[in-house]
């Protein structure tokens, strides 16, 4: 795949617009995602960094290091998939005063945690909900480096990769099709295997999301390519 685009602090503020017209549709832990227009007609999703973990990086060189770090990661991820199930990273933005922002395609239907929250008010399909875990499925597999019916294998550069963070809060959805989001924790494998078997992420907090964690990660066992199937695995349950 083509590498992302390099777009200016001023280019990316332009995409989201300004006072009633942003709309945030997102949020994690370094990183505030809103709803964007690129060159007037392509919808995106613009994610910015944190303003306290802005400030905290002007201040400190240590944490302006771990931000650039993340954002690397996922840049470096992404940009090595060209998946249907797998989010594409479009642009990136480095600005003065430590303005960091990543710019993706915009998976137009939300979550599948909100379409399931909100299935009271939605009648949800078993073609619907079957396609969704399929898709999930296949986003997974070519991460892991194996080809499917959809795209052939990553290439050999890009080894094994972990998401590392797998729940339904990090599935996005463009009508019944899913694509993996997110991918902030994400290792490649065969890189980095000390970092990749950890529990901690590099800011030095649990990795991944309670509920989510197969219990041999919880007791310092390792993380791997079976750890990701049970976090799999809790979303097919959420499906049910």
């Amino acid at each position: 795949p083509h590498g992302p685009r390099v777009f200016s602090i001023d280019e990316v503020n332009s995409m989201i617009g300004s006072g009633s017209k942003v709309v945030k549709i997102g949020e994690g832990g370094f990183g505030v995602v809103y709803r964007g227009l690129l060159d007037g007609t392509t919808a995106v999703a613009v994610k910015f960094l944190k303003d306290e973990k802005r400030q905290e990086a002007c201040m400190n060189n240590e944490a302006l290091t771990l931000c650039d770090v993340a954002m690397s990661r996922e840049i470096d991820i992404l940009s090595k998939f060209n998946h249907p199930n797998i989010v594409k990273l479009i642009g990136l933005a480095k600005g003065p005063e430590c303005r960091r922002a990543l710019v993706f395609e915009l998976c137009t239907d939300g979550t599948l945690q909100e379409a399931l929250v909100a299935v009271v008010s939605r009648e949800l399909t078993v073609a619907w909900l079957l396609s969704v875990a399929v898709g999930v499925a296949r986003g997974l597999v070519h991460m892991h480096g194996i080809a499917d019916d959809q795209a052939p294998a990553a290439s050999a550069s890009s080894g094994v990769v972990l998401h590392r963070d797998v729940k339904s809060a990090n599935v996005g959805l463009c009508g019944a099709q899913a694509k993996l989001i997110d991918c902030g924790s994400s290792r490649r494998y065969d890189q980095d295997p000390n970092a990749s078997f950890s529990l901690m992420s590099f800011t030095g907090n649990a990795l991944g999301t309670v509920g989510y964690i197969a219990n041999e990660v919880s007791n310092g066992d390792g993380y791997g390519i079976p750890s990701e199937i049970y976090s799999f695995d809790v979303v097919l349950l959420e499906i049910l």
